[in-house]
């Protein structure tokens, strides 16, 4: 529980400093539409998702022997964390980051698949505006779990 705790602090803190140059990411885009600054935007969103969805995979397969296998264990990872588990871990997400999260998914396995032209800067410039507004309650949640965690493995060892 402790590991887990301390893995979901420094997760967040990785994932802090990429949300720090959402700002500037956006701002690029709105000056400088072009393919550059697009992909610079869609990259940021590509490690912002691969970063929580890292924090989720520890989670799930520390706690719950989740495994990374089949065609959809990208999306049941994601579902499962909005999922409180009795007796074991509270939901890691909220249920009102259900779309975001399906969103931010999305667009990473769009990057991942596309060509370099073929990103939306409209759509980029979208997400990321949303990813400011989403991060605040992602990373309250992530504190929160943290605690949860800490509070778990502190009632353990009195046992």
């Amino acid at each position: 529980m402790r590991l887990v705790a301390a893995s979901i602090s420094r997760g967040t803190h990785d994932i802090a400093r990429l949300v720090s140059e959402v700002p500037e990411a956006i701002a690029q885009i709105h000056s400088r539409e072009g393919v550059l600054t697009t992909l610079a935007g869609g990259a940021l969103l590509h490690a912002f998702y691969n970063e929580l969805e890292k924090l989720f995979e520890l989670v799930a397969s520390h706690l719950e022997g989740f495994e990374t296998s089949g065609e959809d264990w990208h999306r049941r990872l994601a579902e499962q964390m909005l999922l409180e588990v009795p007796r074991v871990r509270p939901a890691l997400m909220p249920a009102a980051l259900r779309e975001p999260l399906q969103a931010y998914r999305s667009f990473r396995h769009l990057f991942r698949h596309l060509y370099a032209l073929d990103l939306n800067s409209k759509r980029v410039s979208s997400l990321l505006e949303q990813l400011e507004h989403d991060w605040k309650v992602i990373r309250i949640s992530f504190q929160k779990f943290e605690q949860a965690m800490l509070a778990i493995a502190t009632e353990m060892e009195k046992d």
